[in-house]
């Protein structure tokens, strides 16, 4: 039995687990009922823009860990770093991605040309100005376009997948009209999608593959995919374990490559497009991913022998060992 800590674990007011119990907020929930049955001291750190009262929390606990489940700060996404910079710097220990991580991760054009520039393969990608650009002709149809830092596949649908100058003209104008964040036009890869769980410090362990098994090779995860449990069970949409022995093995050691390049630390999930020559192209990259019970995270680790209670408790030493590299 490890050591009991005194926990604070940081969500945002509006994922408090204690309001509304898991129907509210799988993670959180999970994430504290675990916590509290392997014995550790427990608290909730509700923060939405108040980093004072954040402060105060923190020195009246003096917590020996802060959980991190916190996915944006201020109401921006890309803040989501901010909280866990201050931690590092008071020296107070935390689970999951350390700033530089989720900075570099949030930023898909970087994370692809990093991939690229190291042999690895990423579809040729690149930023959006204005409602034209010379992308298409140079790379051809059909193209993927979607939100530069935004993450939970915001803003995605299957028109995202553009295959006419004017169906890239209405994804362009939709995307900017809702958000106002940098647009990605990305060559588009036909295939399987694959995720790769990992965790560690300076030695990632890849976890076993998984697939989101969509209804064809052209089609994407969506919204709708993500967030809506009727309509996958409507199409028949689930993630299954990705049983291929012969490219497992490859795709690990890719995937923990790439998560040490990213400057990561903690638990990620790394998606993949497998096409149809079996040839992996990173498509995304999630730092401190969803840990529900029953998201790809918790099901791959329980794939190989870890259960639930463990997988916590696990990132909990993680983020007590980690130790910023200089």
């Amino acid at each position: 039995m490890a050591k009991p800590q005194r926990i604070l674990v940081l969500v945002h007011p509006q994922f408090d687990p204690r309001k509304g119990g898991r129907t509210r907020s799988a993670t959180e929930y999970d994430v504290w009922k675990a916590l509290c049955r392997l014995g550790h001291a427990v608290e909730i750190a509700p923060a939405e823009s108040d980093l004072k009262a954040f402060d105060r929390q923190l020195a009246r606990s003096n917590p020996s860990l802060v959980f991190n489940l916190l996915e944006e700060f201020r109401g921006c996404g890309v803040f989501d770093f901010h909280l866990v910079t201050y931690l590092e710097a008071l020296g107070v220990p935390y689970t999951g991605c350390n700033p530089r991580g989720l900075i570099v991760t949030r930023n898909k054009l970087w994370t692809a040309h990093i991939a690229r520039g190291e042999g690895l393969s990423a579809p040729a990608s690149r930023l959006v100005h204005g409602k034209r650009s010379s992308f298409a002709a140079e790379t051809g149809f059909p193209l993927l376009v979607k939100y530069n830092r935004e993450h939970a596949s915001m803003g995605m649908t299957q028109a995202n997948v553009v295959r006419t100058r004017a169906q890239l003209t209405r994804s362009l104008v939709r995307l900017q009209e809702r958000f106002d964040g940098d647009v990605l036009m990305q060559e588009f890869i036909p295939g399987k999608e694959i995720s790769v769980g990992l965790w560690g410090n300076s030695k990632p362990e890849a976890l076993a593959p998984w697939r989101l098994n969509l209804p064809s090779v052209n089609d994407i995860a969506t919204e709708r995919v993500k967030f809506n449990a009727r309509y996958r069970f409507k199409k028949g949409i689930r993630a299954t374990r990705w049983i291929d022995a012969s490219a497992e093995k490859n795709l690990k050691e890719e995937a923990r490559r790439l998560f040490m390049l990213f400057d990561m630390n903690g638990y990620a999930r790394l998606d993949f497009r497998i096409n149809a020559e079996g040839k992996p192209f990173l498509i995304d990259v999630n730092a401190n991913p969803c840990l529900a019970k029953t998201e790809d995270f918790a099901t791959a680790a329980l794939a190989g022998g870890v259960d639930y209670a463990q997988v916590i408790q696990k990132i909990v030493q993680l983020g007590l060992n980690y130790r910023p590299r200089q």
